[in-house]
């Protein structure tokens, strides 16, 4: 197996890594990031890399660029989560139909769409959380990926687009582009300033997906021994535990003190709990588990313990923090 893969959304944080990731896997023949923008860490990736500096938006150029490189999967990654609805119409509706468009008439193995689970589900009716529990989109991000995924499952229904739509849980753990987000945010800042700022009450409910294995499930489609068995179908992609903010903040806090003697303080910040936030949200990634045949496997506490010593090159000094982590390309 020897496959061409286009990325969209590649230098960007999930983007990123599983360009990284990808680009060591012997059953790739040769990856395309396409993007509006380069990013440096593709410099290292030589001849299997290919950027196609190409905007979602813009179909016929898009079109072009899909037929010139005739990859064998296409990963959708591209997307706003910050920004007004028209910029979220823009990109995440307008920009995935135009990905589907200049895909249907090809012969693809896989098409994989990067969704959302906490912004789409929000707050459990029932539990777990399944693929068919209502949606309540609790953002303008949430909305436009819901239209986003309408899409998809007609293009699979009407065009037979082999696509399958990923919704994923909250990511952490380093990659070449860092996004700094709940767990990263909160190890940048008690790195930095000696502090884990929890916003609001912290009674918040998240889902934690460390970003290795969140490449496991990619894996897992991407060479799939029957990909035709994925298309049309929605996936929970989720981590072994839901948490609250605070009980992350916390265990940071004693991973800190007792592996690195170094003493950090959890400080709340201010702000009113948000009429739409997630404070109930099991979430089951059974069916993923059935049709992929992976499941992820880093409990929360190893994968801060990944990361800790990343950042903190393995030993316990604030001296020996490792600032590539803190401040990798973005």
């Amino acid at each position: 197996m020897h496959l061409k893969l286009l990325v969209t959304g590649g230098t960007g944080y999930i983007g990123s890594y599983l360009v990284h990731r990808l680009s060591q896997d012997e059953r790739v023949e040769r990856i395309y990031v396409l993007s509006r923008s380069y990013k440096d860490f593709l410099n290292q990736y030589g001849d299997r890399m290919e950027h196609v500096r190409q905007d979602v938006k813009d179909l016929e150029g898009l079109k072009a660029q899909v037929e010139r490189l005739e990859p064998d999967v296409v990963l959708h990654l591209a997307a706003l989560i910050k920004g007004n609805y028209l910029e979220f119409i823009g990109t995440n509706v307008v920009g995935t139909m135009h990905m589907l468009e200049a895909v249907k008439d090809m012969s693809i193995r896989l098409f994989v769409f990067a969704s959302t689970a906490a912004n789409l589900y929000g707050n459990a009716i029932y539990r777990p959380i399944d693929e068919k529990h209502p949606l309540n989109p609790i953002s303008l991000y949430g909305l436009s990926t819901q239209l986003a995924e309408d899409a998809v499952k007609f293009y699979a229904l009407r065009y037979e687009v082999p696509a399958v739509i990923f919704r994923q849980t909250n990511v952490y753990g380093w990659a070449p582009v860092m996004k700094y987000a709940l767990v990263n945010a909160l190890i940048r800042s008690a790195l930095e300033e000696g502090v884990l700022k929890v916003f609001g009450s912290g009674r918040q409910q998240r889902n934690l997906i460390h970003i290795s294995d969140l490449a496991r499930y990619y894996e897992a489609a991407i060479f799939h021994q029957k990909p035709e068995v994925l298309r049309g179908e929605v996936l929970n992609v989720a981590g072994p535990q839901t948490t609250t903010v605070m009980e992350v903040a916390e265990l940071l806090r004693d991973l800190l003190r007792d592996k690195y003697g170094l003493k950090v303080e959890i400080r709340h910040e201010p702000r009113p709990d948000r009429k739409f936030e997630v404070y109930d949200f099991p979430i089951s990634y059974e069916k993923a588990k059935k049709l992929l045949g992976v499941e992820a496997r880093i409990c929360l506490r190893t994968g801060l313990e990944m990361e800790l010593e990343r950042a903190l090159k393995g030993h316990g000094s604030r001296k020996t923090i490792n600032y590539k982590w803190l401040s990798s390309e973005t």
